[in-house]
Formats: structure tokens, sequence, C-alpha cells
């Protein structure tokens, strides 16, 4: 998260958080003859939920910035089984689903399936 603000500091990049941000940077881009000046719009994301310790902290993770999480990545994590692996959601996962929907935070489903 640090890089991404640094880069956002230095107008490299903009960290996206609302659809009115996204709305707005899509249409500078696609406005724009020279893109080659324009800062690169980032959707921040999680690709794996691990550094989540506990579901009600995905709060704290969405004031940061982060919209989109994957419960689990490569194996095993503390949400769900992931690729190569078979289990669906731990105990832990459907609270932290419960959680992800509160704030609004989209589930990426990409390693969910083996």
């Amino acid at each position: 998260l640090a890089y991404y603000r640094a880069l956002a500091a230095d107008g490299e990049a903009a960290v996206l958080t609302t659809s009115n941000e996204l709305s707005t940077h899509m249409s500078m881009w696609a406005d724009s003859e020279d893109t080659s000046k324009l800062a690169v719009g980032l959707i921040i994301g999680l690709e794996g939920a691990d550094p989540i310790l506990y579901p009600e902290q995905v709060h704290e993770w969405w004031a940061d910035g982060v919209r989109v999480v994957s419960l689990t990545h490569y194996g095993p994590s503390r949400y769900a089984y992931g690729t190569g692996t078979t289990g669906g959601l731990t105990s832990a996962g459907p609270e932290l689903l419960r959680e992800m929907s509160a704030c609004g935070m989209i589930l990426d489903l990409t390693h969910v399936i083996g």
C-alpha cells in the first residue's frame, strides 16, 4: 500500500476506490489524445486473504483502499482451499464473506476452484 501511495504522490498512479473515481479516470483516458503523461489507475486487491487476520479486520483494509480480495491463492488459506486443493470454505470463510459484503468489497474467485 505504501508503494501505491508513493506512486500516487508522484503522479504516476491514481488509487481508485469509488465507482465515480473509476468512471472519471476512464473518461480522462478515453478523452485524452496523449495518455503518456496520465496516471495509471489502480484498483487495489489482495490475492489471497491471509493478510486479513480476522474477518472484522476487512473494514480496516477497506479504509486503506483495498477493494478486491480473493479468498485464497495456491493451496489452503485461512478462509478457503485454493488451486490444487479441495475443501471449500474454512470455518472462518463465511464470516469473512459477510464482512466483505457489508463494506461492498469485491470477491475474486480466481483461485478458489482447483
